[in-house]
């Protein structure tokens, strides 16, 4: 049985991603050669890959306790809600999101541009 497909929109580069029911957008990005931010290499220890969600949250599994401790004190000094902050290597697709990465791909510490 084939899973079915979702698109994910990277703002502000305007990325398409297919990405497969319940794949991650870390995964995906990096097979399309994006080089998502990371130090851990996706081992959800780092919380470089965290991306803002702009539309979606909910096609998004539930974020787990360990996700959700290490995003909380990101999205307080962002000011936003928690479940607006999510790891892309933690983070399965189950549905059409648009998110903004928090730094740019191939770099570890330099942070975008507010939208």
């Amino acid at each position: 049985m084939l899973r079915p497909v979702h698109r994910v929109t990277v703002e502000p580069q305007g990325i398409e991603l297919e990405v497969k029911d319940g794949q991650t957008v870390f995964r995906v990005a990096n097979e399309r050669g994006l080089n998502w931010p990371t130090r851990c290499g996706g081992a959800r220890t780092c919380t470089l890959c965290t991306m803002m969600i702009i539309d979606g949250a909910e096609n998004l599994s539930r974020p787990d306790v360990e996700e959700s401790f290490l995003v909380a004190p990101i999205a307080r000094r962002a000011g936003v809600e928690p479940t607006r902050i999510r790891m892309a290597c933690a983070a399965k697709v189950k549905g059409r999101v648009v998110v903004r990465p928090r730094y740019r791909f191939g770099e570890t510490g330099e942070e975008e541009e507010p939208a």
